[in-house]
């Protein structure tokens, strides 16, 4: 129930003030269709009256009279240019009344899927990583984007705009059986089957419009992993079977959508056809086995009738739509409500700037979700200016843990404290499309200009990508294609150390951060770790490593096994005792 308040909730914050302000609108639209069909049904009435003046209550339609008393008389050719001008006035209110209304829910629309999206995006970045590790991110940022339009589609129809198609229904219903609730029962013997027949021709349209929105966006993945998948394309020479199956898929879209086309193409003007159709036939009728005929009547019903079919077709498609979107409600809610649990996780607290402290880790565990136990009471304390090495076997829960230090995985009981002021390089560096400038400036981009080139620099020289200023100045504007295509495997990793200390964090923590590197990489890697720690006595470092050579100028060792601290010690006496 909480989950359902909260995603109504931002619902209706992102879009109450365009939806409120497009409520008076309503009315007025719906009146001004009104004034609309029964003014061209007086168009339609002068058809039948030849004589040259014409008694005003002749033309009011049906019992209509009983309400409206004029009794003037005005010349027909007078009342020729006087109806079309009426109707010019009352077109231009529907124009302005709907283009107001439809406007406010549009961008209602626009304000709830923004609203949408920031909430979900807000919570998957800030969700600790045992919630991530079970999200595919391209498949939730995919899926966040089509859900999110989708209910941007309903907030626009579902709201003013199906309001509204109702309000003017309701007004046309209401004028018809005022002026001849016999004629209107006909009527409805005609439009239900007809309203039926355009909620199935909707459906049908809604799931051509679906499945060919599916197929563009599976030719859209297809070419997508065939970009990424093409040095294994090249040297598998499997060129051939990715083009045919590429050219599969392109052949069956283009079937489906050829399929489709009749219907989506003959649907609008074949109810015109019908409609026109249906109001010549009972015309017909009217006139041949009908003496007393009131033209007034009569083409202000059928005129009425007529302006109804769009109304109807509006409200069978709305009523589709939301019973097709539930789906994707649920589906939201779900997102929503999963990542909103992420403010009531106990995440670590900050140690006080005064603290000789970096890190205080009292029994740390943590259990997965199917109750397996990954840490099981880890406590240490790692003093500041240190450099810490976790070591051990591939699962014995390194890494689990250090994610816990950084907060990215939320231990189910424990606590952690450390110093605010710190920063996470993982094995498998991100580098971003752009210069390298702007990857090693992105989390510090409000500092003046001058001071991040020189600071830039200085981190370039550093970590030994380049040897001499100008050489410096190259690297910084070189330009990264796609994860950082241009650079080795040491050059990224060293780029996304050179972001990491660009920040100047008080403490480190490295994530076997030379797992993918050759030794010489590697080599220069801890030179430039080495070469920062020299720069200030409260600098520290956290690194997990697989090997004790690795980190054998390191000043203490914790190793774990199978979730615990089986030994801590020097890298010398960790090494006596293995």
């Amino acid at each position: 129930m909480k989950q359902e308040n909260s995603f109504l909730k931002i619902i209706w914050k992102a879009g109450k003030k365009d939806i409120l302000f497009s409520i008076p609108w309503l009315p007025i639209y719906s009146l001004s269709e009104i004034i609309l069909a029964l003014s061209a049904g007086t168009i339609l009435q002068l058809v039948f009256v030849t004589t040259p003046r014409i008694q005003v209550s002749e033309l009011i339609p049906g019992n209509f009279k009983d309400y409206v008393h004029f009794h003037q008389v005005i010349d027909r050719r007078d009342l020729i240019f006087i109806i079309p001008i009426f109707i010019i006035i009352a077109a231009l209110i529907k124009l302005i009344s709907g283009f107001m209304s439809s406007y406010l829910t549009e961008r209602a629309g626009h304000k709830v899927a923004h609203s949408l999206r920031e909430e979900m995006l807000k919570g998957f970045l800030s969700s600790p990583g045992n919630i991530l590790d079970q999200k595919n991110p391209d498949a939730t940022a995919n899926q966040l984007m089509q859900d999110t339009a989708l209910l941007q589609g309903a907030v626009s129809k579902g709201t003013i705009s199906a309001a509204r198609d109702f309000v003017v229904l309701v007004g046309i219903i209401i004028s018809m059986l005022i002026i001849s609730w016999k004629t209107f029962f006909i009527g409805i013997v005609i439009v239900v089957p007809m309203a039926y027949s355009l909620r199935k021709i909707s459906q049908k349209l809604n799931f051509y419009t679906r499945e060919g929105q599916k197929k563009q966006i599976g030719i859209s993945t297809r070419i997508l992993s065939t970009h990424n998948g093409l040095l294994t394309i090249n040297a598998l020479r499997s060129h051939e079977r990715e083009k045919k199956d590429f050219e599969n898929l392109n052949i069956k879209n283009y079937y489906f959508m050829k399929k489709s086309l009749f219907v989506r193409t003959f649907f609008s003007p074949g109810m015109e056809f019908f409609a026109t159709f249906i109001l010549a036939a009972i015309f017909s009728w009217r006139l041949s086995f009908t003496e007393n005929f009131q033209s007034g009547t009569y083409s202000s019903m059928l005129i009425l009738l007529a302006f109804s079919f769009k109304y109807i077709k509006n409200i069978a498609g709305t009523i589709t739509f939301f019973s097709e979107i539930k789906v994707v409600l649920h589906r939201v809610k779900n997102f929503i409500g999963d990542f909103s649990k992420t403010g009531h996780y106990k995440r670590p607290s900050p140690l006080p700037n005064h603290s000789k402290e970096a890190v205080i880790a009292h029994n740390v565990t943590y259990k997965t979700e199917s109750g397996k136990i990954i840490l099981e009471n880890c406590s240490l304390k790692i003093e500041k200016g240190k450099k810490i090495a976790f070591i051990g076997e591939s699962g014995a829960g390194k890494t689990t843990f250090l994610r816990s230090l950084a907060g990215l995985i939320i231990p189910s009981d424990g606590e952690i404290s450390l110093t605010a002021d710190f920063l996470l390089a993982s094995q498998s560096p991100y580098i971003f499309r752009g210069t390298v400038k702007e990857n090693i400036i992105y989390a510090e981009q409000g500092i003046p200009e001058h001071i991040s080139d020189d600071k830039a620099k200085e981190l370039v020289l550093a970590l030994m990508l380049s040897f001499s200023d100008s050489g410096s100045q190259l690297i910084l504007d070189k330009k990264l294609g796609f994860l950082g295509d241009g650079l080795s495997g040491g050059e990224k990793a060293r780029v996304a150390l050179a972001r990491t200390l660009f920040a100047s964090p008080k403490l480190i923590l490295l994530d076997e951060p030379t797992a993918n590197l050759d030794s010489i990489s590697a080599n220069l890697f801890w030179q430039a770790i080495h070469k920062w720690k020299a720069k200030d006595s409260e600098h520290t470092v956290i690194a997990v490593s697989h090997s004790l050579n690795e980190v054998k100028d390191f000043d203490f060792c914790y190793v774990f096994e199978n979730g615990t601290i089986a030994k801590q010690g020097t890298p010398q006496e960790i090494l006596n005792y293995v």
